[in-house]
């Protein structure tokens, strides 16, 4: 899970969805896959890399956009997170992961205790 926004962090998504053999699940929300897609495609257009050397291109942008599911920043409920066939229900508030696979559960319940320490609130002081 990517929690930073910066193009040389994100870039490579495009990369990763339409190249490699992941098939997993992207969120965003509206507003970050609005300017997401406005900043990939000014970035294909500026690059100065030849043809052969391009790793995606404006249609490869087009088919990942589609990929990309859309929430709610402050939308309450459960994600559901798929890999290999074994399913896991994960509530994004609470952390709490149902799941009939003991090894999927642990992961999952791993990755959210991380971006929960990594993900710190910005004091309102600062502004």
């Amino acid at each position: 899970m990517q929690q930073s926004f910066h193009l040389d962090h994100i870039a490579s998504l495009p990369y990763f969805l339409e190249k490699t053999i992941f098939k997993g699940l992207v969120f965003m929300t509206h507003a970050t896959k609005a300017v997401y897609k406005f900043l990939l495609s000014d970035y294909v257009k500026v690059s100065k890399v030849s043809i052969e050397d391009i790793l995606y291109d404006e249609q490869d942008i087009l088919r990942f956009m589609d990929k990309i599911e859309v929430i709610d920043f402050h939308q309450s409920g459960k994600l559901v997170i798929s890999v290999d066939g074994n399913v896991a229900h994960l509530d994004k508030w609470s952390g709490n992961v149902e799941s009939q696979n003991e090894g999927l559960k642990e992961s999952v319940q791993v990755a959210f205790r991380r971006i929960q320490n990594a993900v710190k609130p910005i004091p309102l002081s600062v502004f």
